[in-house]
């Protein structure tokens, strides 16, 4: 697949752990994916890079060795946290600060999209088919709104790779579909080191998650750690960047039947 397209789109998943549904601390399984057109590229990792900057200074290594991971990034312990070990959540913040403010200042869209796995449950009793089914699905709404907004550009998906996806059954039933023709065709699979638009989209889901979890929660009585990832969360919200996707294709499509009825309605006048 080639590297050069118009837009380029970063996909993971969150939610995707253990070996069945019934997981109560992680109960919806997100997948988000951070949009690029070319005419920003060059300016918006000129300024994202700066976080991975900063995250060596503090750990005391070179960039290319930073791995951004938000669940050490988001994590007040200063013994844990992987490579921030000994370092405090405030100082951990400057990181993620750069990359939201790089967002921000360049205007990204952030598509995503949830699945309650109890509600899933009767239909689909197994976690993995249930992300190769929400996977595709994902990526493929991206791929139809991308070629709907604009038909001429080159579109390159780019996504988390999990081995699981290539022990897939592309003839079960219960998936999408559009399995297939996703994976080799329209998405192609790295490793987070790979890319480092893959490691920000794994923070944008960790900001996702938690504020869908404490969504109904009194958000002054939440730890200073959750309190910092929802602010985050309104931040982008603020600058209006978080895009449901399958609520946008949905709309776009209501606008084009209408479109073409009022079309229609005027050959006849």
């Amino acid at each position: 697949m080639s590297a050069i397209a118009d837009i380029e789109i970063y996909l993971d998943e969150s939610g995707y752990t253990g070996s069945n549904l019934d997981t109560p601390e992680q109960p919806n399984l997100f997948f988000a994916g951070m949009r690029i057109p070319n005419d920003k590229k060059v300016d918006f990792w000129k300024d994202a890079d700066k976080a991975w900057i900063l995250a060596a200074e503090l750990c005391k290594t070179f960039p290319d060795k930073i791995l951004l991971k938000g669940k050490e990034l988001f994590t007040y312990l200063i013994k844990g946290g992987g490579i921030f070990r000994g370092i405090d959540f405030p100082t951990k913040c400057r990181v993620v600060d750069l990359l939201v403010e790089a967002i921000i200042k360049h205007d990204l869209t952030l598509y995503w999209d949830g699945f309650k796995k109890e509600e899933d449950k009767p239909k689909i009793c197994n976690i993995d088919r249930l992300f190769f089914k929400g996977f595709a699905a994902f990526g493929n709404s991206l791929y139809q709104i991308e070629n709907f907004l604009n038909p001429r550009f080159k579109i390159h998906l780019l996504a988390h790779h999990h081995p699981e996806i290539e022990q897939c059954d592309t003839t079960d039933k219960a998936l999408n579909r559009n399995w297939p023709m996703m994976i080799g065709r329209r998405i192609e699979l790295l490793p987070a080191s790979a890319h480092r638009g893959i490691q920000i989209i794994d923070i944008i889901l960790c900001i996702l998650n938690r504020r869908n979890k404490y969504q109904q929660i009194d958000t002054s009585k939440l730890n200073r750690v959750d309190q910092k990832v929802i602010e985050y969360h309104e931040r982008i919200k603020k600058a209006n960047l978080w895009r449901p996707a399958a609520l946008f294709l949905r709309e776009l499509h209501r606008i084009k039947a209408i479109v073409t009825s009022d079309k229609t309605a005027a050959s006849k006048t």
